[in-house]
């Protein structure tokens, strides 16, 4: 009954874990070149930028602020905890 929309999920999911993925190899980048130019990895003002951004879109798009928020604050977790 409910197969279609459940692939249609699974698929989105995948996409998810994909953008996750290339999110993180570039954070990585990013990282490398800070530490041989001997700045510091942590930027909390940009982390405030980018979940400004990003809760902004969500509005748009009638997603629950505190949500997308606790999303974004997770992907920071798994880009410095690699």
């Amino acid at each position: 009954m409910f197969e279609k929309e459940r692939k249609k999920i699974d698929q989105i999911d995948k996409q998810l874990v994909k953008l996750i993925a290339k999110r993180i190899k570039i954070v990585k980048r990013i990282q490398r070149s800070k530490q041989l130019n001997h700045i510091s990895l942590r930027n909390p003002q940009r982390e405030k930028e980018i979940i400004s951004i990003a809760l902004k879109d969500a509005k748009k798009l009638g997603i629950p602020a505190k949500n997308l928020k606790k999303i974004f604050q997770e992907l920071f977790k798994i880009s410095k905890s690699r």
